[in-house]
Parts: structure tokens; C-alpha cells; sequence
């Protein structure tokens, strides 16, 4: 049991085993007390995914063509608060772009960034996103992917 103003001494088995953990090749590594990015685990000597939780980003692209300008309209007030609620943010939501390769020729395009994957599909998944998508039925074509950043 550790007393207040007490710190476990480093070098006492205790005090390194609170603060190392067994990798899988049997090294000891130091137990991460976050989440780490990329740069932290290029620095370490072994990548566990077991000991590190990295957040990669997460993309939700979506190319839109609104038949029904009313019915888009109402969908976008449900879904930018539902957006926001999940953790996500809008990097783009409709801007002026050029095509710089293919066929594809977009009519709208919103991107918007989640924390990770999973956060992104929650939102997708979740009741006042649903109550949006029931609101935009019948006002166009929707066409949407969820991407993981680096």
C-alpha cells in the first residue's frame, strides 16, 4: 500500500513492476498512461497493440445529390448537431472543388473527421442520426464511406 508523499522507489522490483509491463518477446516495456500517437510508438523499442491504444482518425466521406432542397435542408439541421454530439467535426460541407482525375463528378462533398472508426459508426448507428437519415428519405442520393486516417 503506498502512503501519501510516497512514491515506490524506482529501482525496487515493486516500483518497476507498477511502471513496466511484460511485451510479447518478453522485453519490459513501460506501461502507456494515455493513448499514444504514432511518433510515441516509433520511439519505443517493442509496438505492442496490447500496451498501446493508438487513435487514428477516422474520414466519413460523403457525396451527395439533393433532389429535394427542402428535405436536404432539414436533414443537414438534424445531422450537424448529431455530428457534433458524436465527436466529429466537419472538415468540408460543400465547398467549390475541381475534378483532378476520372469521371467522378460529385454535386456536393462532406467530409466530416471522428476521433476513430468505431466513434464514426457509433454516430451512423446512433438514434438522432437515424431520426436525420428518416428526415433525408426521398430528397436525393446519398452515397457515404467511413476511412481511416493515418
Amino acid at each position: 500500500m503506498e502512503r501519501p508523499g510516497h512514491e515506490p522507489d524506482a529501482r525496487s522490483a515493486l516500483g518497476r513492476a507498477r511502471a513496466q509491463a511484460d511485451c510479447h518477446d518478453g522485453t519490459r516495456v513501460p506501461k502507456p498512461d494515455r493513448a499514444l500517437d504514432g511518433r510515441d510508438l516509433r520511439r519505443a523499442r517493442c509496438v505492442c497493440w496490447h500496451l498501446a491504444r493508438v487513435a487514428v482518425p477516422a474520414y466519413v466521406v460523403i457525396d451527395v445529390l439533393a433532389t429535394d432542397v427542402d428535405k436536404a435542408a432539414r436533414y443537414r439541421e438534424l445531422s450537424g448537431p448529431s455530428v457534433e454530439k458524436h465527436g466529429g467535426r466537419f472538415l468540408v460541407r460543400g465547398g467549390d472543388f475541381s475534378v483532378l482525375e476520372g469521371g467522378w463528378i460529385p454535386e456536393r462533398i462532406v467530409v466530416i473527421e471522428f476521433p476513430d472508426a468505431d466513434v464514426a459508426r457509433a454516430w451512423y448507428d446512433s438514434d438522432d442520426y437515424r431520426a436525420a437519415r428518416a428526415v433525408r428519405e426521398g430528397a436525393g442520393e446519398w452515397r457515404m464511406v467511413v476511412v481511416e486516417g493515418v
